[in-house]
């Protein structure tokens, strides 16, 4: 799209997500640090200045994906916080959802995973805003389980970043053991690695 001719918002969503799946496939190709935007913009067909139009960065590309991945596990996340189901059916249904979407879409995760370390502050910022958000729904979920009689009276915050941390790591773990298990039995069995700790006895 030629600078200076407005275009609408879908349009621009829609080309942004053309030069991420562009950008994704150079990056599991040939490397994060050895794609540059120059190339970026040639694979896809585009000037440089235009390219920037849309990513300011090739940090920003990376992003993208980073964020998609955070917005998309929140908002599964909070339609599985509001079903009518008890807490532990709802932990375990977050986890599963969690884990089938890394892995749906492992290669780009674990390039993120990889590479999220280095990203900037304010990139750092943006993700631990969604972080916070999805931490805040398992404390909910926890203080429900709480309120069943189904979980100890235990800090529902401290749980919740407990179980927050223990989310992803091990997925990377299974992936590493090129593990054959189902990746939903194997969510459910982290699941249960930590129900241990507060469900009642």
């Amino acid at each position: 799209m030629p600078r200076g001719i407005p275009i609408s918002e879908r349009m621009r969503q829609r080309m942004r997500h053309r030069i991420f799946s562009v950008a994704a496939r150079l990056f599991l190709k040939q490397g994060y640090h050895e794609t540059s935007m120059r190339q970026v913009a040639e694979t896809i067909g585009m000037g440089k200045s235009t390219l920037y139009d849309y990513f300011p960065s090739k940090e920003e590309i990376l992003l993208y994906f980073v964020e998609q991945e955070m917005d998309t596990t929140h908002q599964d996340a909070v339609g599985i916080a509001a079903m009518n189901l008890p807490a532990e059916e709802k932990l375990r249904r977050i986890l599963q959802s969690l884990w089938t979407y890394l892995d749906a879409n492992r290669e780009m995760a674990v390039l993120t995973a990889r590479e999220s370390s280095r990203l900037g502050e304010k990139a750092t910022q943006r993700m631990a805003f969604r972080r916070e958000k999805y931490r805040a729904i398992l404390e909910g979920v926890i203080r429900q389980g709480m309120q069943e009689g189904a979980f100890r009276l235990v800090n529902p915050t401290l749980a919740a970043s407990a179980l927050h941390s223990m989310m992803t790591m091990p997925f990377y773990d299974w992936l590493r053991r090129k593990g054959k298990e189902d990746v939903t039995e194997t969510a459910d069995e982290l699941v249960d690695v930590f129900l241990s700790g507060i469900r009642v006895q």
